[in-house]
């Protein structure tokens, strides 16, 4: 068993993993805000379900993986970072739409928003974080060549060996903070919001959306092979 030290290193790799503004970020805020603040939470937990797996590879020894069967970096950034770029734009543009609605319609259109994702119900919000995750490669690339490999050195395991585990749930128990966290941020928004807030609150999602996916876009075209 690693030492508490140690684990306590994964829990902040899981911090910080789960902290920067991006998709997930955004669009668990927006829908917490938008439709009820549970939401940003069921989105929060879908996006921790999947990286939870993508730390489990990178302890169970996710480098050599790659180096066994000849993957390149750049073929990850490349097919999979720049159409998850492009989905993050068009996502951002549709977001930053809805902030030039109408005065008078704004509270139809929220309305009628609840009333899609209560149909929809956890399900929806989870596969959401899920998904934005996976088109993500910045947290694959962090998790199995950034600071996985710095853990395993640093708790003394091989990739692989039974300690891992304790990593994988210290790291887990870190992202899942963050997302209780703004969670609970949103928790405090008015009970009785206008219709100045709800346009507010999706022109800067949709903003940030973009730019996040612009330089997702950027990032995957200029890099080397």
């Amino acid at each position: 068993m690693p030492d508490i030290l140690v684990i306590g290193y994964a829990f902040g790799f899981g911090l910080l993993a789960a902290s920067p503004i991006g998709p997930v970020n955004m669009v668990a805020i927006r829908r917490g805000l938008i439709v009820h603040w549970l939401r940003t939470l069921w989105v929060g937990i879908g996006s921790v379900m999947f990286e939870t797996c993508e730390v489990s590879l990178a302890l169970w020894g996710g480098k050599e993986l790659l180096d066994r069967y000849s993957i390149s970096i750049t073929s990850i950034r490349r097919y999979i970072g720049f159409p998850g770029a492009i989905v993050i734009i068009i996502i951002g543009i549709l977001v930053f739409r809805k902030a030039f609605v109408k005065q008078h319609r704004i509270h139809e259109e929220v309305n009628a928003e609840k009333e899609r994702y209560r149909q929809k119900g956890p399900a929806g919000d989870l596969f959401t974080g899920a998904f934005l995750t996976a088109i993500n490669p910045a947290t694959f690339l962090y998790w199995v060549l950034g600071v996985g490999p710095v853990w395993l050195q640093m708790a003394k395991i091989p990739p692989g060996g039974s300690g891992i585990w304790f990593g994988v749930a210290a790291a887990s128990c870190g992202m899942a903070c963050w997302f209780i966290f703004i969670t609970l941020l949103v928790r405090l928004r008015p009970k009785r919001a206008g219709a100045a807030f709800f346009r507010l609150a999706n022109g800067i999602c949709g903003v940030l959306l973009m730019i996040v996916g612009i330089y997702l876009a950027i990032s995957a075209l200029v890099v080397k092979s």
